[in-house]
C-alpha cells in the first residue's frame, strides 16, 4: 500500500500483525519503521445468581460473575449482591463487565423480577387463584377460602402503574372475570386488598 504525505491508510487486521512503514523523501532518501497492531479476543463472560425471581422483602442474593475481577452494575446492586428491596418491584437488568485489556471489555446480563410481597400472608394468598394463566385476554379470580367482605381488586404493571381500574367486590365465593384484552403482552399483578391489607398479589402473564 502507498499513500501521499499527510494522508493515512486504514487496516483492519484479524490477528496481531506487524506492519513495516517505509517513508521516501523527494530526494530519494528513505527510512523504515515497524508498527505492531495487537488484536485481542473479547473474553468469555458469564453472570448468574441462585434465583432471578424474588419478593420485594427478600434478602439480597449473591451475584457470580466469571472470570472474577469484573464490575457489577444495575439497580439494586451493591458490591457483589442484588437487593430486591433496594431495586423495587419490577424487572431489573444487572450487568457484569470484565476485560483483560481495557479496550476489549465483555459484558453479561441477567434480568431479576421483583414481586410485591410486603404485607402478604403466604397462607392467605394461596386461597386466591387466577385462571387461565398465562392468558390471551380474560382471567377469572377465584377465592377458595372462607374470607368474606368487600375488597378492592385492581391490576398493575411491573412498575406499579394501574392498568385495570379498581373494582369493589364481595370476596365470598368469588368468581370474578377480569378482561386484560386491551393490555400489551407482558407481566402484570392482580391485587386483592381488604380493609387496607393486601391479601394477595398474583402475577399474570398476558400473551
Amino acid at each position: 500500500f502507498s499513500t501521499a504525505p499527510g494522508q493515512s491508510i486504514t487496516f483492519t487486521p484479524g490477528v496481531s500483525t506487524t506492519y513495516t512503514v517505509t517513508a521516501t523523501a523527494a530526494n530519494g532518501c528513505s527510512d523504515t519503521d515497524d508498527v505492531t497492531v495487537e488484536v485481542y479476543d473479547p473474553p468469555a463472560v458469564s453472570l448468574s445468581a441462585a434465583t432471578y425471581q424474588l419478593c420485594d422483602n427478600a434478602a439480597p442474593v449473591d451475584l457470580l460473575g466469571q472470570p472474577a475481577g469484573g464490575t457489577y452494575a444495575g439497580s439494586g446492586v451493591t458490591g457483589t449482591t442484588f437487593s430486591p428491596a433496594t431495586a423495587g418491584v419490577g424487572e431489573h437488568i444487572v450487568s457484569y463487565t470484565y476485560f483483560d485489556v481495557a479496550e476489549c471489555p465483555s459484558t453479561a446480563e441477567v434480568t431479576f423480577t421483583v414481586d410485591l410481597c410486603t404485607g402478604i400472608s403466604e397462607e392467605t394468598a394461596a386461597y386466591f387463584s387466577v385462571v387461565p394463566n398465562p392468558t390471551n385476554g380474560e382471567v377469572i379470580l377465584q377465592n377458595s377460602s372462607a374470607i368474606s367482605g368487600r375488597a378492592l381488586i385492581y391490576v398493575t404493571d411491573l412498575t406499579g402503574r394501574l392498568v385495570v381500574d379498581e373494582l369493589q367486590v364481595e370476596l365470598s365465593n368469588l368468581q370474578l372475570p377480569i378482561s386484560l384484552g386491551h393490555l400489551e403482552a407482558g407481566q402484570y399483578f392482580l391485587n386483592v386488598v381488604k380493609d387496607g391489607n393486601r391479601l394477595a398479589s398474583k402475577r399474570i402473564t398476558k400473551n
